[in-house]
Formats: C-alpha cells, sequence, structure tokens
C-alpha cells in the first residue's frame, strides 16, 4: 500500500509543497513538488496559503496521504523534537509568532486549513529551533539581566536547524571520519552560520529571532540596539520599524535596488556603486561571522556552503577563499566555477593540497523532513 507524505514549508514570502512516498526501509521517493509566491505582509494570507494547499492537493491521492509533516521556524525554548501536531502543540506554534510572526503564522494558517480540510490526517511539526536546543549557555544568553532568560525566555534560539542538521548528516554519511570542527553557511535571502565540534553544535548566528546574524536579502542582522531606541524616540512606530528591519533592510536597503543576490553581482559588473557596497557588506559581515565560528571551534576542519546563494554564486566562494587567505582553503577553480554535485548532493571544491574541506551541499529542507517523517509511519500505519 502506497504512504504518501505531504511536506509544507511555509515561509513569509513563499510556500513549498513537496509529495514523497515513504518506505520503512529508511528511504523515500520524491514524487511531485511546487513552490508558490505569497503576497508579503497580505491582509489575506490565511486564504491565500488555502487556495494554494487546495490547488495542491486536487492533483495528488488523498487516500495515499498518511502524514502531513510541516517546517515551523520557531519552537521556543520547549520543541526540540518532531511532535504530532493536537489542540495544544497548534496553539504554542501559535503563540510562538511573537517571536516569528512572518513564518509561525503562516505554519498555522496550513495547518488549520489542512485540518479542516483532512480532520483524520496526522500532522507533524518539525522545528527549526532544535538542532540548537543544546547550545552551551556561553553561547545561548544575551548579556542581559539574568531574569530575561529565567522568566521572558529571552536567549539564542538559532534558526535553519532542520538544514544544518541535514547537511552535517550529509558530512557524516560521506566521510568515514567526519570532520572534527565544522562551519556550515546557510546563505540564501536568509542567513545564518553553524559550528558544529564533536558531533555537537556550538555556536550559530541567528538569535531570538531570524533577523540576527549575517546581512540577509531584505533583512537587517545584527545592529546596535541603539539604534532601535533612537529610532523610536524619533517616533518610528513598532510596526514601522518591523517593516523596515524584515522587508525594507540587508542587501535591498544598502543597494536602494534589490535584495537578489545575483542581480547584484550583475549590476556590480556593470559599474553599479550601490549594488557593489551592498556586495562588500554582504561580505564582510560573512567573513567576519565565519571567523567568529572558527574562534568557537578553536580552529576548522570544514567549511560548507549551502543554500540558495552559497550553491549557486562561484563569485562568492571564490571571494570568501581570497579574502580569508590565512585560513589556507584551496579551491579548484574550474570546479567552483562549474559546480556538478555528486549523486549525494554535496561535492568537495578544495585541492587535495588544502587542509581545510570546503563542500557545497545541496539544501533540501524538505527531503530532511521526510525522511525523519518515516518513524511516525512506522508507528501509526
Amino acid at each position: 500500500m502506497t504512504s504518501l507524505n505531504l511536506i509544507v514549508n511555509s515561509g513569509s514570502s513563499s510556500l513549498k509543497l513537496s509529495v514523497f512516498e515513504l518506505f520503512q526501509t529508511n528511504k523515500v521517493k520524491h514524487i511531485q513538488e511546487r513552490t508558490f509566491k505569497l503576497l508579503a505582509e497580505s491582509d489575506n494570507h490565511q486564504q491565500e496559503i488555502t487556495d494554494h494547499l487546495n490547488s495542491f492537493l486536487n492533483e495528488i491521492n488523498l487516500d495515499d496521504l498518511k502524514l502531513i509533516s510541516h517546517r515551523i521556524v520557531h519552537g521556543g525554548r520547549f520543541y526540540h523534537e518532531p511532535i504530532i501536531i493536537d489542540e495544544k502543540v497548534n496553539k504554542d506554534i501559535k503563540d510562538l509568532a511573537k517571536f516569528a510572526p512572518l513564518h509561525n503564522l503562516s505554519a498555522v494558517y496550513a495547518i488549520e486549513s489542512l485540518k479542516i480540510k483532512l480532520p483524520q490526517s496526522i500532522q507533524l511539526a518539525f522545528f527549526d529551533t532544535a538542532f540548537f536546543a543544546n547550545l552551551p549557555l556561553a553561547a545561548k544568553l544575551y548579556a542581559l539581566p539574568i531574569s530575561f532568560y529565567n522568566d521572558l525566555h529571552i536567549q539564542r534560539y538559532g534558526f535553519h536547524g532542520i538544514n544544518h542538521e541535514y547537511c552535517y548528516h550529509k558530512i557524516k554519511d560521506y566521510y568515514k571520519h567526519s570532520p572534527a570542527k565544522i562551519v556550515i553557511a546557510h546563505l540564501g535571502a536568509g542567513a545564518s552560520l553553524s559550528a558544529i565540534k564533536d558531533n555537537q553544535c556550538v555556536d550559530t548566528t541567528m538569535g531570538f529571532t531570524p533577523l540576527d546574524g549575517l546581512t540577509m536579502a531584505t533583512r537587517s542582522g545584527s545592529l546596535d540596539p541603539g539604534i532601535i531606541t533612537y529610532l523610536l524616540q524619533e517616533k518610528y512606530s513598532l510596526s514601522q520599524l518591523n517593516h523596515i528591519l524584515n522587508f525594507e533592510s540587508g542587501l535591498k536597503g544598502l543597494s536602494g535596488l534589490t535584495g537578489n543576490f545575483q542581480e547584484l553581482i550583475k549590476l556590480t559588473h556593470q559599474g553599479n556603486e550601490s549594488a557593489k557596497l551592498a556586495l562588500d557588506i554582504f561580505v564582510h559581515n560573512l567573513k567576519k561571522y565565519i571567523l567568529a565560528m572558527v574562534a568557537s571551534l578553536d580552529g576548522l576542519d570544514c567549511l560548507v556552503f549551502t543554500g540558495g546563494i552559497g550553491e549557486n554564486s562561484a563569485y562568492l566562494r571564490q571571494r570568501i577563499t581570497d579574502e580569508l587567505t590565512f585560513l589556507k582553503i584551496k579551491i579548484k577553480r574550474s570546479e567552483n566555477d562549474k559546480l556538478k554535485l555528486n549523486s549525494a548532493g554535496l561535492k568537495n571544491i578544495a585541492k587535495k593540497s588544502s587542509k581545510i574541506k570546503f563542500l557545497v551541499i545541496n539544501a533540501n529542507e524538505n527531503l530532511a523532513i521526510a525522511l525523519k517523517s518515516i518513524p511516525f509511519l512506522m508507528n501509526y500505519s
């Protein structure tokens, strides 16, 4: 009997849906996938998501659909493992939207829509924050009154954890002896780094919310908190600041043109100084945070690039190795320029003489979630 798993990856600007056939041999088969663009800050976000889900469900055999698995961006302090979504879990995900409003609410809309459409279905939650649950306290806490951590749960949660974990396991599966000190760079419209030492994640760049850390397409990344208090004094409202920091900052805000990395490279080659400045700031911050992760690891054995920019920008990979020469990462220029991943979805572009591996890994959150859904199939089949 066929067992289908619907993966729902709800974001602020897209809804990515995949269907996999699950096997009890810990294997999956990709069946179908569609990505729907969502209108940013739409007043009708819930209906928009419902319409896309209904359109997609019309294309699959619902009788074979056994599990629905959701990527949930923020799991808070208590959700560290995949879990069946009941009324309490759904309420908690909704409550956690105050930390990640652009993502968690989209997930809730999808959960509730599918509950109406398929009331007997088993829905599962997989949390982006789970991979970072056991960060050392020195990396987890902010230098605020300790009561903020104890009472208000203000801490570094980290995000993109599903893909960071997926990439880490890819490395372990590929090499008989996994590198001991790994920095993974998830670089896309959202961007984050993780530092993994001896099978344990010890640091990451995103923090209390997905706004922290690296420069992103439209998100600011880290900034002086005094800027926020100053802008509040200058009569900016909370809603205005939320919009600016999430939608009008990052590469888009710096260039005044676009948040698309590849478009900025083209504009830079055409002599556009604003585009060049945006890229320079992106690279500057990426270098700074890579070295911060190296400091947390006390060294580096393997650097990984993943995500839309990490996988597709030979320019960025070359520039990072050129400007971090003291790390002595030597890459094969021809393989970097004409990247071709192997059947496992990865490629080491470092030369044999390089002491540090430089891997490019295909990001596939939906596949990662499907693989983690198999145990639930075995329990409920």
